[in-house]
């Protein structure tokens, strides 16, 4: 196994190669800011702190900001991998230079100390990520050229793309000086995990969610005839680790995307995106020359799409020969991009807000907040106007076994499901999450996570160890609104243009809190993110539609097993009624309001772990 010098241990791509490359037994030499840096992503992928040294720096000081001290680690560096460097096509041309020609300059003046210290063959590879736009190979680097001279180097460009291409020329020039191997990786525009499809980089593919979500995008850029090649960073990481096991490695330059042939042209991912979001796709087209003098003036300002964006959408083909004699098996993108697609719409609403002792994961085609331990998995469901995240408080106090927080198909970072039926299709969906579990849950529903719960129990009764049902939604409401009786009049007016005051009156008055000052600041900044997303705001309205039509419920059945269900209802709630359900369920009445696990989680959570221990019995308000 080897030591490598990895930059960008902490970013987008850095951190699934630091994953791998841990996986496969390496030590790893990781440039890192700071500590808390280190310490919250050792937190995150659970490694040794033997496997994963931090040497503390940063590519835009000198000597890479390294102390003295810790180069009796990097004297022993045998590979070096730079993916380091912010993805920022609007980076000014001070900074870019800083990040990439001068980090570029100080690793090679690292490569030389090292080499100096040790012997001249210590650094056996490096390897350096750079980007698809790159026109270089070994045939064709103005080796004698020097870049700090190059200064009417493609004119065109913006200072990002400029600047990593001069970075691209230099590591070329300096490892043929040096006798070090060279493998130049050249990405498409890399979305997230090919698992779960998170993508923290919002910069790339976020930017056409952004422009058809918020309808600013009415035209295909060229058309049908361009496309944008993409890969996913588990792909590409795992394809930077063929490159670092290669015993004898060779120069070479690398582009990895998926095939053409399984890559959407840019009319069809555009298309597929407004299908995702539930909006409008563009109509037609716009020549890219028209689209960029549009983008120069007043109102391509507004559009929100910079200019430089334009030049990653290509026409030709890419020659992949290189990388297939590496990675025989063509990458793929097309299974995971609906996941991509609702991923980046939920963190455009809201960012990366997952806590990093909390695992992200996709069982069946949900997205999962997951915790790491033994024991019976806890299931939760979440209601209307929430989503997985609502569930983290209450998941950090259970102990009972891992906790899995489910966002249904349509909320958070889930996509949606696209049937006829979406109650049928609601239910199906935690239904395959359960199956591929593999062991009975306790099964934990609130509001409408707890109907949906309780059609589950029914469908899967073997699979359910407990039912834990929080005010659930069990019957058709009883205050039916003309308004959400139609979906696309609530999620066009209701939903679309409510402010924080009208929420907060909405919430009070349906007794989801009790008045006001309960509701917590940061749950209605939440909801406000939520319904800024088409996706969501139409999930919502069809929801809300079936429950407030008389037959919105039929044909379905309640019949729960008593043995097994355990129902806590907030007595304050003036919409529910506890006789229903005490005569045939252990029913536990509590003195709160409907949405007492979003205002009371730490209460909540006493109860459920009371539930699972068989410690809750029928009682008087508590």
């Amino acid at each position: 196994m080897a030591t490598i010098f990895l930059t960008g241990a902490t970013g987008f791509i850095g951190k699934e190669l630091l994953k791998r490359l841990g996986e496969e037994g390496h030590t790893i030499l990781a440039l890192i800011r700071s500590k808390d840096k280190y310490h919250k992503l050792k937190e995150e992928q659970g490694f040794h702190e033997q496997q994963v040294i931090p040497i503390l720096g940063d590519l835009s000081k000198e000597n890479l900001g390294i102390e003295r001290r810790d180069m009796k680690h990097l004297v022993k560096t045998e590979i070096m991998i730079h993916a380091g460097g912010p993805m920022d096509i609007e980076l000014d041309e001070e900074v870019a230079k800083r990040v990439f020609l001068g980090a570029t300059k100080e690793l090679f003046k690292l490569c030389r100390k090292i080499q100096h210290q040790t012997h001249p063959k210590a650094i056996q590879h490096f390897i350096h990520l750079v980007g698809y736009k790159s026109p270089f190979h070994e045939g064709n680097i103005p080796w004698d050229r020097d870049v700090d001279q190059m200064t009417d180097f493609l004119p065109d460009e913006g200072a990002y793309e400029r600047m990593k291409l001069l970075s691209d020329i230099l590591v070329r020039q300096q490892a043929r000086e040096l006798a070090i191997p060279l493998s130049v990786v050249n990405p498409s525009t890399v979305i997230g995990n090919i698992k779960t499809g998170e993508t923290v980089q919002v910069k790339g593919v976020g930017m056409l969610v952004d422009s058809v979500r918020s309808k600013k995008m009415l035209a295909v850029p060229g058309g049908a005839s361009y496309w944008l090649p993409l890969i996913t960073n588990s792909e590409l990481a795992t394809f930077i680790c063929l490159l670092v096991n290669q015993p004898d490695p060779k120069s070479n330059t690398y582009y990895t995307m998926a095939d053409r042939s399984d890559t959407p042209n840019l009319r069809e991912l555009l298309t597929m995106i407004a299908h995702e979001l539930r909006t409008i796709p563009p109509k037609g087209s716009i020549p890219i020359p028209v689209l960029k003098r549009l983008l120069r003036s007043k109102l391509g300002e507004k559009m929100g799409i910079p200019e430089e964006s334009l030049g990653f959408l290509i026409q030709h083909d890419i020659n992949m020969e290189s990388v297939k004699n590496i990675h025989a098996e063509p990458f793929k993108v097309k299974p995971i991009l609906h996941h991509v697609i609702a991923d980046l719409d939920y963190q455009l609403s809201h960012g990366d807000t997952v806590p990093s002792h909390i695992k992200r994961n996709k069982r069946g085609e949900l997205a999962t907040l997951e915790t790491v331990q033994k024991g019976t998995p806890v299931v939760f469901l979440h209601g209307l106007f929430s989503g997985a995240d609502h569930w983290v408080p209450i998941m950090n106090r259970i102990t009972a076994g891992p906790a899995i927080a489910v966002d249904l198909p349509g909320f958070g970072r889930s996509p949606y499901h696209h049937q006829k039926d979406s109650l049928q299709a609601m239910i199906d969906s935690v239904v395959q999450v359960v199956d591929e579990i593999g062991q009975p849950v306790i099964l934990v529903g609130h509001s409408f996570g707890g109907w949906i719960a309780s059609q589950v129990s029914q469908r899967v009764p073997n699979q359910i160890k407990q039912l834990i049902l929080l005010q659930p939604g069990l019957q058709s409401s009883d205050k039916r609104k003309t308004i959400y009786k139609l979906p696309w009049l609530s999620s066009k007016l209701a939903l679309k243009f409510s402010n924080e005051e009208q929420l907060r009156k909405a919430f009070v008055k349906s007794s989801a809190f009790e008045n006001s000052a309960t509701i917590p600041n940061d749950y209605v900044q939440y909801v406000l993110n939520d319904l800024a997303s088409p996706r969501v705001r139409k999930t919502n309205a069809e929801i809300l539609a079936r429950f407030h039509r008389k037959e919105g419920l039929q044909p379905y059945q309640m019949e729960l097993d008593p043995l097994k269900t355990t129902i806590i209802l907030g007595t304050k709630d003036t919409g529910f009624s506890i006789e229903p359900y005490n005569r045939k369920y252990q029913t536990i009445p509590v003195s709160y309001h409907h949405s007492f696990p979003i205002s009371h989680p730490d209460e909540t959570a006493e109860l459920i772990h009371d539930v699972i221990l068989g410690k809750a019995n029928n009682a008087s308000d508590r």
